[in-house]
């Protein structure tokens, strides 16, 4: 019996699942900022790999939770990504903060959410930080921070 291994048919129908059970969206499939996109991008270069190898890399990848260093790296490129498209980091905060509140009542593992969540917030507060003597730093940081109660 051959093993499966991840195809682009396996790839469609994995993300589609993922979707559906997370009621998010097809679209996201391409955004690798959003949980679905990662999946979808962990798939796709694992492809010709089987199951179980993906399997693994995916445990030992969950093994480890980021270091403050990593998360600073990972901070720094959403802050590149920002000074592209302003406001890309409070619409990813937004979508990240929705993902987990949606795992937590689908009592789904919430590591990756949270530390999304975490290093999306260090990427904003270090932009504000910078902006601290700017006489418009607490309009910039209410209206980034608007419907994070």
């Amino acid at each position: 019996m051959p093993c499966r291994r991840i195809t682009k048919e396996f790839i469609i129908e994995s993300v589609q699942e993922s979707v559906s059970s997370t009621s998010g969206n097809l679209k996201d499939a391409d955004n690798s900022g959003t949980n679905i996109g990662a999946y979808h991008y962990m798939l796709e270069s694992n492809i010709g790999k089987t199951i179980l190898e993906f399997e693994e890399v995916i445990s030992s990848y969950s093994q480890y939770s980021l270091d403050k260093r990593m998360r600073s790296h990972m901070a720094l490129d959403w802050i590149m990504k920002e000074q592209e498209s302003p406001g890309i980091i409070s619409q990813e905060l937004q979508v990240a903060l929705r993902e987990l509140e949606e795992a937590r009542k689908a009592g789904q593992e919430l590591r990756f959410y949270k530390e999304r969540k975490e290093i999306l917030s260090l990427a904003l507060s270090q932009i504000y930080s910078d902006q601290v003597n700017s006489s418009s730093w607490n309009d910039q940081m209410s209206l980034a921070l608007h419907g994070y109660h």
